[in-house]
């Protein structure tokens, strides 16, 4: 809804990235960092004015690239981070992410214009910069995959199953019990996750393996994809950030299964161009389904 353009009459956004990492390819298993960079070329490209604020280094389509700190004093912080192999930590109640956060705002305070609208991709990540512009700007929760909202309303939705699990879940009152959203709210809306198709090859020919690609994590049903492909008699290629002789606890190292550790943007794109099929399989409710 909010990203077409009328008779012209372009919006201006603002979009933060996360605060720990870079915002560039390097980085794409980050999916909130992926819907940053994504959402800046969406809205770009139908003619908004667009303006993306980030770690140096951080790579964007948008009207302005607007770094907020330095990718040395991010590495004083999360030096970790810089390898993409490792599961990411972040801290958003510490030092560094408040001085982002108010640096940010300083930022976007130089290039107000008329009711723009600042997008907050990572909810409370990035809430509290809405909280120092205050009605400065419209805060929009653009891009909810998460249990819990920062926001009542202008919250944006990654499917209709997603929305309707968090009106039933509700949010949390002052005494932390959580209340249903028993009419939702007609601000919100749901706009599903996007992706550049130049990041993906078709290769027609197919090789024999199946593919799991992802974060090495019990929640993302790992053990049942191996146990099942076991039984099927098939080989399987596992890509991730984590290690499979620790996957919460379990140790998921079987003769089958060739893993390759963490696929970066041109071996991920190559795995799944050449996969018999990709194996996705959660234990929970996938946000964008």
């Amino acid at each position: 809804k909010m990203a077409g353009v009328a008779g012209g009459n372009a919006m201006r956004f603002h979009i933060p990235a996360l605060a720990h990492i870079q915002a560039n390819a390097k980085f794409r298993s980050c999916a909130y960092s992926g819907k940053s960079r994504r959402l800046s070329w969406m809205l770009k490209s139908r003619g908004h004015e667009v303006f993306f604020y980030c770690v140096d280094g951080s790579e964007a389509d948008a009207t302005e690239i607007v770094p907020v700190v330095s990718n040395e004093y991010r590495r004083l912080f999360y030096c970790d981070n810089d390898d993409p192999k490792n599961q990411y930590r972040f801290n958003t109640g510490d030092s560094y992410h408040r001085k982002f956060n108010g640096r940010v705002a300083e930022e976007i305070e130089k290039r107000l214009g008329d009711k723009d609208i600042l997008c907050l991709p990572w909810g409370f990540g990035h809430f509290p910069i809405a909280q120092i512009l205050g009605d400065k700007v419209i805060p929009v929760e653009s891009g909810v995959g998460y249990p819990d909202c920062c926001l009542p309303y202008n919250r944006v939705f990654e499917s209709e199953a997603w929305r309707a699990w968090v009106y039933g879940k509700g949010r949390s009152d002052e005494k932390g019990k959580y209340v249903p959203l028993e009419n939702g709210d007609y601000r919100d809306t749901v706009i599903p996750n996007s992706y550049f198709a130049k990041e993906f090859r078709f290769q027609k020919e197919k090789g024999d393996k199946f593919l799991y690609l992802g974060r090495l994590v019990k929640r993302k049903g790992l053990a049942d994809i191996i146990e099942a492909t076991r039984q099927a008699g098939v080989e399987l290629i596992v890509a991730g950030q984590g290690d499979l002789a620790d996957v919460e606890g379990l140790d998921l190292r079987a003769p089958h299964v060739e893993f390759v550790g963490y696929a970066g943007p041109d071996e991920g794109r190559d795995l799944m161009a050449e996969a018999k099929a990709l194996l996705v399989y959660t234990h929970y409710i996938g946000p964008f389904e």
